[in-house]
């Protein structure tokens, strides 16, 4: 392991030392060299000459046959030096349309598609690729809101009054039986004075709340490290994190074949006569119960088949110590259990239920105003002060420069302002998640248990994936909150 950091130390020295001969090299000598439009090093020529393009000011592109660095445009056949250069943004259009429909399909994003195609297909230098890649992943990930924040959550909570009359018992609590993995139908179903459903939106306005701010910071210090880093150490970084994404993918789409195919060979097994002859299908599904003070686990038996009508009944309910003795629970079994079971108090008397019912209530609704304004805000200050910075090509709006000290300045302000927004949600979400356990909020197996262990780990992973995407213009965390 030494070995191998001493040769990554080695190389990094050869080339930041083959860097620093090239710029102290005579930039006004015409000898197989790249005619660079940067006048400042040769004023008499107008012209400084380089070894290679990536040494210019400006990130400019290489004509190999003319021998000059010059600015890339798209679709210009007027300011770019051969007419070929617009046949490859036409056929590029096309073959990156068709990338970005893939790349939004599946989930990955496209940052690995867009800077390889931007560099062979199209002849961009790797960091206006980044950029490029960068502007078309905004337009994917807009597209795909558009999209997600009409839809609804997978699965519907309901939640079912089983209380007998107050009369009766002479108890102050109420009983309520609730599952929370119905499947989500295209209309929700009609509320009875007895059963009540509550959807969520799919989009997690709580998740992205926390983490979008933070990937926004990651991304600011990403575009820094991006202008300092020298382009040979800026293409090494970006192959490997880039071939490390792509082998993380192939490794995932391997499990998922090989778990959909096990799925498939299972249905057909189950399909043939013999099998459904003999052996009905029963599915149990796990809920929580809370009766008059308090919540019991209970278990609901599918039977598809119509012989085994008489082995158990449609919609029978099995007590929990029908599956496993008292003696037989540990603590670590209750740790294992799902996350709508996991409730601190099990007495469910009135109020809690009625403060439960007003968290599904906020959790339910499809577009929280509150949580969009906050975007909103976010969005408009990091924006503002954006323009006000300048850089990538756009003049600040208040004139500074890079060797402005309002310039670190408003950097810093960038980070305050993001870092804040996330701190805030950070310490807010634990709370939340410990108030609904409190009064027997019906979680699904996929939500997050938010504690502060969680926070400071997504928070890293994300400030972390906000860098990357920054640095080499991939799409890092925008799907995560869905």
């Amino acid at each position: 392991m030494k070995t191998f950091f001493r040769g990554v130390i080695t190389i990094v020295l050869f080339f930041t030392l083959g860097d620093i001969a090239a710029a102290e090299g005579d930039k006004c000598s015409t000898s197989a060299q790249f005619q660079c439009p940067n006048p400042e090093n040769c004023p008499d020529s107008g012209y400084s000459y380089v070894s290679a393009c990536l040494e210019c000011d400006g990130h400019l592109n290489t004509y190999f046959e003319g021998k000059q660095c010059f600015d890339r445009k798209l679709l210009n056949g007027k300011d770019n030096p051969s007419k070929t250069y617009l046949y490859r943004d036409i056929v590029g259009i096309i073959i990156w349309f068709i990338a970005a429909g893939l790349a939004t399909a599946c989930g990955v994003g496209g940052g690995g598609i867009y800077v390889p195609l931007g560099i062979l297909l199209l002849a961009f230098a790797p960091k206006p690729s980044s950029g490029l890649s960068q502007a078309s992943i905004f337009g994917a990930s807009l597209g795909g809101l558009i999209l997600n924040i009409r839809n609804k959550h997978p699965f519907t909570t309901k939640i079912e009054d089983t209380s007998p009359p107050e009369e009766e018992t002479g108890l102050n609590g109420t009983g309520t039986e609730t599952i929370s993995s119905v499947p989500t139908q295209d209309e929700t179903p009609t509320d009875t004075e007895t059963c009540h459903y509550y959807t969520r939106p799919v989009i997690d306005y709580n998740m992205a709340l926390f983490l979008a701010p933070m990937e926004m910071a990651g991304a600011v210090l990403g575009v820094v490290i991006q202008t300092v880093l020298p382009n040979w150490l800026y293409l090494m970084i970006s192959a490997v994190i880039l071939g490390l994404t792509a082998k993380k993918t192939y490794s995932k789409w391997w499990e998922m074949r090989k778990k959909e195919c096990a799925q498939q060979e299972a249905g057909q097994q189950q399909q043939s006569p013999e099998s459904a002859a003999s052996k009905p299908n029963l599915k149990p599904k796990v809920h929580s119960s809370s009766v008059v003070g308090s919540t019991v686990p209970t278990v609901e038996l599918d039977c598809s088949v119509e012989s085994a009508e008489q082995q158990c009944a449609p919609n029978d309910t099995v007590p929990e110590p029908t599956l496993k003795a008292e003696d037989e629970i540990s603590h670590s079994d209750e740790e294992e259990q799902e996350p709508d079971q996991l409730v601190n108090d099990p007495v469910m008397d009135a109020e809690k239920i009625a403060r439960r019912d007003y968290l599904l209530q906020q959790d339910a609704r499809q577009y929280p105003k509150e949580k969009i304004m906050v975007f909103v805000i976010l969005w408009a200050g990091l924006t503002l002060l954006t323009f006000f910075k300048g850089g990538k090509g756009v003049d600040s709006l208040v004139g500074i420069t890079c060797e402005s000290p309002w310039y670190g300045v408003l950097i810093a302000l960038q980070f305050l302002w993001t870092l804040g927004f996330s701190a805030y949600y950070g310490w807010k979400l634990p709370q939340e998640t410990e108030e609904k356990k409190s009064v027997g909020y019906p979680f699904h197996p996929e939500d997050v248990m938010w504690d502060y262990r969680h926070t400071r780990f997504y928070a890293a992973v994300t400030f972390l994936a906000g860098i990357v995407a920054g640095l080499i213009g991939s799409k890092s965390m925008g799907h995560y909150y869905v």
